[in-house]
């Protein structure tokens, strides 16, 4: 369940000099059933966060700096794996929101190494 799509859309827009409006007044009704909030439905798609969170961190990112930036960004999810651990202790295998957000920091480290795994950059330069 990779997600981010909406992220990474709205980034090629504004690549392209595109207005992107925001509407405080604009609402929307997003019923959300019981089930999507169960730790069954919500450690996949924190994993699929995770996992598509290369894609949307270089979308703005110059070819050559990416190597850099990519670097940077495996240190500071390191960091916050390190203190989330700190933090909460044996808490992150009973508390189902502490154990999305490591979920979501342990998949964002591994994003660019499962994203070449599954061929990602194979099918996007190779055209």
């Amino acid at each position: 369940m990779l997600t981010g799509e909406d992220i990474e859309m709205l980034s090629y827009i504004q690549q392209t000099n595109w207005e992107i409006w925001y509407n405080p007044e604009m609402e929307i009704y997003h019923q959300i059933p019981r089930w999507r909030l169960q730790k069954e439905y919500l450690f996949p798609f924190f994993k699929g966060i995770g996992l598509s969170r290369y894609v949307t961190r270089m979308v703005d990112v110059k070819p050559y700096l990416k190597p850099i930036k990519m670097l940077a960004y495996m240190v500071n999810d390191l960091r916050k794996i390190l203190f989330h651990i700190l933090k909460y202790g044996k808490k992150i295998k009973t508390d189902l929101v502490t154990a999305c957000e490591m979920q979501l920091f342990i998949n964002s480290l591994i994003s660019p190494f499962y994203l070449w795994k599954n061929g990602y950059f194979k099918n996007k330069y190779q055209g």
